[in-house]
């Protein structure tokens, strides 16, 4: 019922499996000795030596660190598990589980542009202005807001870019 009992060659062998053995012990079965060469010999050739430099350089241009501005947020979406994509927000039931559309950013920033928690914000980008609500998430780094939005409360913005934030005044 499990099969026949032979080993495969060593490069025809896809993954290790052995009936009535699970994937650890069924390692023994295919080696010549623990932590030795497979039985008929190794397929196929090392592409990177242990320990041995290679001559490849994988980065040679290296972007500088993160610079915040003083007079703009770099905005990043956030994601939750309801309502971050469409077909979710469709749906009545989980519809109801949707956040408000928020912007979230440290306390440094929020205390800089003179908010907190609750009050509503202008973001300014790409030529569009979106009044929404601040969360203080001190989980962000300064100089960074995550924008989540609700598909029905604000149209299609490629996020991460650049956004001017002000403080949304009452009339």
């Amino acid at each position: 019922m499990e099969g026949r009992n032979e080993t495969p060659p060593s490069s025809l062998v896809p993954f290790y499996w052995s009936p009535g053995w699970n994937s650890v012990q069924a390692l023994y079965k295919y080696t010549d000795e623990p932590n030795g060469s497979l039985k008929g010999g190794d397929p196929g050739i090392r592409l990177i030596e242990i320990g041995g430099k290679n001559g490849i350089e994988y980065s040679t241009q290296i972007p500088p660190p993160f610079a915040a501005k003083p007079d703009q947020l770099f905005v990043v979406r956030t994601d939750h598990i309801f309502g971050s994509e469409e077909l979710s927000s469709k749906c009545s039931a989980i519809g109801q589980r949707i956040p408000e559309s928020t912007i979230y950013m440290n306390n440094s920033d929020a205390s800089r542009i003179g908010v907190k928690t609750g009050d509503l914000i202008s973001l300014d980008i790409l030529d569009k202005q979106i009044k929404i609500a601040v969360k203080i998430n001190e989980s962000l780094p300064q100089g960074i807001a995550g924008l989540f939005c609700r598909l029905s409360d604000v149209s299609f913005i490629e996020l991460p870019m650049w956004g001017k934030v002000s403080k949304q005044h009452s009339l």
